[in-house]
């Protein structure tokens, strides 16, 4: 059986008049982002159910070969794969020489750097983002990240117009059976651009007794002075 990638990396995405515009295909999604109907092609339906496995079922994945189809038609179809909005927020947790590496001010529910950087991650192709904040903290505020002595928990501010970032929240939101506000983010080379990073104060550790030098929680420890002070810990 011929895979869905070898399909894309092979022919140009078929599609009519019109991309996804059946909407017995996408039951969930509003009629005006995809007014005037027409049927799906064969493709055009495979490629959504690759869509609505990723968006309804968190750990699928989707082959980055599609989506970079899909952003090449991103200005022709903007209704449905150009985001809306212009900053999106990715949960994260940074690496404690990265943390010590940047200046961090200190503002009412915890701490922030401002300034357009580019940031790594481990995923391979492309990451999901929100335009909403609270999902972004939602998701690192989990307690697994929150345990963690080589990282510290951040949220991510991304430029939308400094990455290659897929979907309408309208039209992903209806391909989901979440409301997760969710976009796509194409990554260069396993990095994109962040234009602020805040970690908040629930975030942090907080030390009754002082780690000496080689206890595991040392570093994490001058981490978190780095961050409060805002400066080098001495």
């Amino acid at each position: 059986m011929i895979s869905l990638k070898q399909i894309l990396s092979e022919v140009d995405l078929e599609y009519g008049k019109r991309l996804f515009a059946d909407p017995s295909d996408t039951p969930f999604v509003d009629l005006d982002l995809i007014t005037p109907t027409e049927p799906n092609t064969d493709q055009e339906k495979k490629i959504l159910k690759a869509l609505q496995d990723y968006f309804k079922f968190p750990g699928n994945d989707i082959d980055i070969t599609l989506l970079n189809k899909l952003y090449d038609l991103r200005d022709k179809f903007p209704k449905l794969l150009k985001p809306t909005t212009d900053v999106g927020y990715r949960g994260a947790t940074m690496r404690l020489d990265q943390v010590m590496k940047v200046k961090w001010k200190k503002y009412s529910y915890g701490y922030y750097t401002e300034g357009l950087t580019k940031v790594n991650t481990q995923r391979s192709g492309f990451i999901s983002i929100s335009s909403d904040e609270s999902e972004a903290k939602f998701f690192v505020g989990q307690g697994q990240n929150l345990d963690k002595i080589d990282r510290i928990p951040v949220v991510y501010e991304i430029p939308i117009d400094k990455n290659r970032v897929l979907f309408n929240i309208e039209y992903s939101n209806g391909l989901s059976r979440f409301s997760e506000d969710e976009m796509l983010l194409l990554t260069d080379n396993n990095t994109f651009m962040v234009d602020g990073i805040t970690t908040y104060d629930s975030y942090l550790r907080n030390f009754r007794l002082t780690p000496e030098p080689g206890d595991p929680e040392y570093d994490l420890y001058l981490a978190t002075q780095h961050i409060v002070s805002g400066d080098d810990p001495k």
